[in-house]
């Protein structure tokens, strides 16, 4: 955050991972390593000054070995170019061990070269990889191919320019091309590294581990959902919810809950005997009887505010039906009537109801529910706006034969006539009528 920060300057820093332990290879049969050069995760290859340099070491037995030093940078390759006109070996172990120990050996990596008469350049990528570990990535050589492509000679006139256009014949040219051909290698594991078929066993018992882990968290969070339940409905039954429950229910409640706290007692000790299935099925058992009554506490709870609500509605909807603004003087009386109706049958419906109700004792199911109240006031709702939404009829136009007729001009100037119409003007040039006298 200081780096990005504009407010603040401080030298340029970044994360790593590094190696803890050097490591050394070693080679058979032949000199050393012409060329050793440190390559990044994706191949480009690393400066000297960034530290990722690998070094030429001599081991305590004199052998020649590449020194990957600890405290180099993880995730990085190292390219090691040999002269090779048949197979070898390289070998990797750690430096700070002795080199005949068993826990010091690494990886091994046999290249299979044919015989060639030529020293080969082979090429061998060490890859160590983000958590340190040291893998043979890729063996290949260098080798030189000749191609032969035809190419269109011009032809040169006696001045030494060429002549356009002329005929040629076609010129043949050899190519050598340098490229990598992939060489088989056998990678001899460490002695003390697991095997195939080991990691594949671990893996399973890590599978399973996690199975375990995430069933075990399950299971204590449906435990820990029903003691929190456990101990509610234990407060509520002594408690606000006491005269909401039957003598008979409270003596059953009570013992369930003493049965089930015992339970859940025993199964925290050996969390790994008890089934989730069985966890769950005892909730279930404790939620469908305290169920009944926590059902009655809340509609006697929520019953005052669902009355006041569609007393609301009631008033609001008769207001509607009786209104004389000229906004609903469009409306049909029919229609406000039924309005007017629908709210009378809903008031008188919650008269009823409510007066059932009050001869209730509060530990018997009620006779109206909230959802019953919240129903009723949708339906009136909805059918006073259904019938005062209706759209303003729009105005008749009038009849033809009111048209008001067309007003004759009459800016006209002084001693000027109108003109006759159409059907009775005579063609110009022609002599007009007279009339007798």
């Amino acid at each position: 955050a200081a780096m990005a920060s504009a407010s603040f300057k401080v030298k340029e820093y970044g994360f790593g991972e590094r190696t803890l332990f050097p490591i050394c290879l070693t080679w058979t049969d032949g000199d050393s390593p012409v060329k050793v050069q440190p390559l990044s995760a994706s191949g480009h290859p690393l400066e000297a000054e960034s530290g990722l340099e690998t070094l030429q070491h001599e081991t305590p037995a004199g052998e020649q070995c590449i020194l990957i030093p600890a405290g180099s940078d993880t995730n990085t390759i190292r390219k090691i170019t040999f002269l090779r006109s048949g197979p070898f070996t390289l070998k990797a172990q750690y430096a700070d061990l002795p080199a005949g120990a068993p826990e010091a050996q690494l990886d091994a990596c046999h290249v299979s070269l044919p015989p060639a008469a030529e020293p080969q350049e082979i090429q061998v990528f060490v890859h160590l990889n983000f958590f340190g570990l040291l893998r043979f990535a890729r063996v290949c050589v260098k080798q030189r191919r000749e191609e032969e492509k035809t190419v269109e000679a011009p032809e040169v006139a006696q001045g030494g320019e060429e002549t356009a256009g002329a005929e040629t014949a076609p010129e043949v040219r050899k190519l050598v091309r340098v490229v990598k051909v992939d060489v088989p290698y056998q990678v001899q594991e460490a002695p003390g590294r697991p095997t195939t078929l080991q990691l594949r066993d671990f893996r399973e018992d890590e599978l399973n581990m996690d199975n375990e882990d995430r069933l075990t968290r399950e299971k204590m969070d449906r435990l820990n959902e029903l003691e929190s339940y456990l101990y509610a409905l234990r407060d509520d039954i002594s408690g606000k919810m006491r005269d909401f429950a039957t003598p008979e229910e409270r003596a059953e409640i009570e013992a369930l809950l003493e049965s089930s706290q015992q339970w859940v007692d025993d199964a925290l000790v050996d969390i790994s005997t008890v089934a989730k299935s069985a966890v769950v099925a005892k909730l279930e058992e404790l939620q469908a009887v305290g169920g009944k009554v926590s059902r009655r506490f809340e509609e006697y709870s929520g019953r005052q505010e669902a009355q006041q609500l569609l007393h609301a509605a009631v008033s609001e909807s008769r207001v509607a039906a009786q209104s004389q603004d000229e906004a609903y003087a469009h409306i049909p009386v029919e229609e406000k009537r039924k309005v007017m109706d629908m709210a009378n049958e809903t008031e008188a419906w919650l008269s009823e109801m409510t007066a059932k109700q009050s001869g209730l004792p509060p530990h018997v199911d009620p006779i109206v529910t909230v959802l019953d109240m919240h129903n009723k006031r949708d339906a009136l709702l909805r059918f006073t706006q259904k019938v005062f939404s209706a759209p303003r009829p729009k105005p008749a136009a009038p009849p033809a034969s009111e048209q008001p007729a067309p007003q004759e001009d009459v800016n006209m100037n002084e001693g000027e006539q109108a003109l006759p119409e159409a059907e009775n003007a005579a063609p110009v040039g022609e002599p007009q009528p007279q009339q007798a006298a």
